[in-house]
């Protein structure tokens, strides 16, 4: 939280993130995406993105806010165990904390609001491990005194890839059980499949802890270069 609110780039991405909860006004309160039977399945992603922006812009750059001092956490036992499972926790948070803000949606049906719950519970349970597990291909560095607007620090094809999960992702697990059964047979199949990432959720961050571990030398070289 002291790294989020201290530099500029970090704060840009929490109040866009603040910003991105008035995402669904678009198209909620648009008569052109109302359906008789059922919803829009363009939902589902406004849900995704409105519960999981932040895992998305933050977690994109999992580790390239820690350029600068990554080899402290390196050198401390249990350091990068320690910024992993942080960072994990912080998605979290935000994630949940973006659910709560946007329970008003309501007002719009409660279709809207069994939407968001099962598209927070999957992007908790699944859209997180992803999210991680493309962040952690090359991470490069990054200076976080310069501002977020128009600044590609950091980022490489994995981060421009890493939209995927969050727009496929969902989909994948929704379309088969809406198709073959109805909509909310979808829902339930979404909010399931992230209970279950959800249970495993010690395991599956286990294995980003011993994927930065083994490649800790790499990484840290990577961050030692100039800027």
């Amino acid at each position: 939280w002291k790294l989020i609110i201290r530099h500029k780039k970090s704060r840009t991405y929490l109040m866009l993130s603040g910003f991105f909860l008035l995402y669904g006004m678009i198209f909620y309160a648009n008569p052109t995406y109302q359906s008789e039977e059922g919803f829009s399945y363009l939902f589902i992603f406004v849900a995704s993105f409105i519960t999981g922006i932040f895992m998305l812009q933050y977690g994109q750059l999992f580790l390239s806010w820690n350029s600068a001092n990554f080899d402290f956490f390196l050198n401390k036992k249990d350091g990068i165990a320690a910024l992993v499972r942080g960072k994990y926790l912080l998605f979290i948070a935000i994630s949940c904390l973006c659910f709560v803000l946007s329970v008003p949606y309501v007002y719009f049906g409660w279709d809207i609001l069994l939407i968001h719950l099962a598209t927070f519970i999957f992007n908790v349970g699944i859209t997180i491990h992803m999210v991680v597990f493309m962040a952690l291909w090359k991470p490069k560095p990054m200076d976080l005194n310069k501002g977020g607007v128009f600044n590609f620090e950091g980022v490489g094809i994995a981060q421009y890839l890493m939209v995927i999960p969050l727009m496929a992702g969902p989909y994948m697990v929704f379309l088969p059980f809406a198709i073959w059964i109805n909509d909310y047979a979808g829902l339930l199949a979404l909010a399931v499949i992230g209970a279950v990432g959800i249970f495993f959720f010690n395991p599956l961050t286990q294995f980003s802890i011993r994927r930065v571990v083994q490649h800790k030398y790499e990484i840290s070289s990577s961050f030692r270069q100039e800027l």
